[in-house]
């Protein structure tokens, strides 16, 4: 979950607890966990929490609130031109004061300092858009005379349905403590899953570089 600091805080709680819902696979996962724990006969558990704090616009969790809107817009919940209405005013907040940080988000998922580190890095660095449209550029004929179509939802991401009512996917994602506006490292991701699951039933998953150098049992 992401907190935005925003004039609106009716329209925030709405378009917040929409995209959780929607987003998310469990959202109450957490909660549940310490009752999951009990059950499997797990004890002494213990875990920390990382709260991130970004104030930049660029960073990664302020990037977030473009596709909380437009989860909020798909579930109903807000209308499209308040979406748009919350967003200009969130970008807008965080642009007049720089010194004084208006924007202030945090996530309550466990996080990292070290993801600070990605909206800081400099004009060497190729930013994710472009990069991502390079992979589209390279793969998607490929992948098209090779019978995939492009997996919604994803940046780079090819599906194919394969035999006994299954599908193959695979695609390139960055890291998820990096804005998709900055650059970051990516790596790869190939899956099998039921004709029509969603992702909602993974019935094998493996990132490409294990694919490469490891043989597949038989």
């Amino acid at each position: 979950m992401t907190a935005f600091t925003h004039p609106d805080r009716s329209l925030t709680r709405r378009i917040v607890a929409a995209a959780s819902d929607a987003t998310a696979v469990n959202g109450w996962l957490v909660r549940q966990l310490p009752l999951l724990f009990q059950r499997a006969g797990l004890i002494d558990v213990r875990a920390r929490g990382f709260f991130p704090l970004e104030t930049h616009l660029q960073s990664f969790y302020a990037s977030m609130a473009d596709r909380c809107a437009e989860a909020a817009v798909k579930a109903g919940v807000v209308t499209e031109s308040e979406g748009r209405a919350w967003l200009h005013a969130f970008h807008d907040q965080g642009l007049k004061d720089l010194s004084s940080p208006a924007v202030c988000i945090s996530s309550s998922g466990a996080g990292s300092r070290f993801h600070e580190a990605y909206w800081r890095m400099t004009d060497g660095y190729t930013p994710a858009k472009i990069a991502y449209r390079e992979l589209r550029s390279a793969i998607g004929p490929w992948a098209k005379t090779n019978g995939y179509a492009r997996w919604t939802g994803t940046q780079a991401g090819w599906q194919k349905p394969v035999e006994a009512q299954q599908q193959l996917l695979f695609k390139f994602e960055g890291s998820s403590f990096a804005s998709p506006d900055t650059g970051h490292s990516y790596h790869g991701l190939i899956q099998l899953e039921p004709v029509g699951s969603k992702e909602s039933t993974i019935l094998r998953q493996s990132d490409f570089a294990r694919c490469l150098v490891q043989a597949e049992p038989r």
